[in-house]
């Protein structure tokens, strides 16, 4: 018989394959994005200088508030607050945990998110060179932003 103790929650789950993939560069838990609001999300990775944000969203089968008007309107702002900041924000329900849907998804969008960036490194240096203009990306945590820095459960994956 499986006892409920005995049995992993979504977040420790998804806590658990990240343990496991540390080239994913760590995570943060309960990571504060925003240097006026405080809000959160479950994770952001990597740890350094996240790029990908995961909310997820219980109680989308029962009626929980993720799923209910004002709850629902909030976490619109939220996310939609975070895009408007550069951040990829990746929404998933503890079911698609538990399946590896959001595992696949997870890795699918930190790839081609690092397509991108070689990309966008490639014309920063070709502007470097034409205008003599250095191409850096914007970092959260390096950029005196009071929200990134009040993360909890960092992370570099050992």
């Amino acid at each position: 018989m499986i006892r409920a103790k005995d049995v992993l929650s979504p977040t420790a789950l998804l806590r658990s394959w990240l343990i496991q993939h540390p080239e994913l560069g760590g995570w943060r838990e309960e990571f504060r994005f925003h240097p006026e609001r405080r809000w959160r999300v479950d994770f952001a990775i990597p740890a350094r200088c996240p790029v990908l944000l995961v909310e997820i969203d219980g109680g989308a089968f029962i009626g929980g508030r993720h799923v209910r008007g004002v709850g629902f309107e909030n976490d619109c702002e939220k996310l939609a607050e975070a895009v408007s900041m550069g951040y990829t924000v990746l929404r998933i329900t503890p079911r698609q945990i538990a399946t590896g849907k959001a595992i696949d998804w997870i890795v699918r969008a930190l790839s081609a998110r690092r397509r991108l960036e070689r990309l966008a490194g490639q014309k920063g240096e070709q502007r470097h060179e034409e205008h003599g203009e250095g191409h850096s990306r914007h970092c959260p945590e390096t950029s005196g932003s009071r929200g990134a820095l009040g993360a909890a459960g960092v992370s570099d994956g050992s």
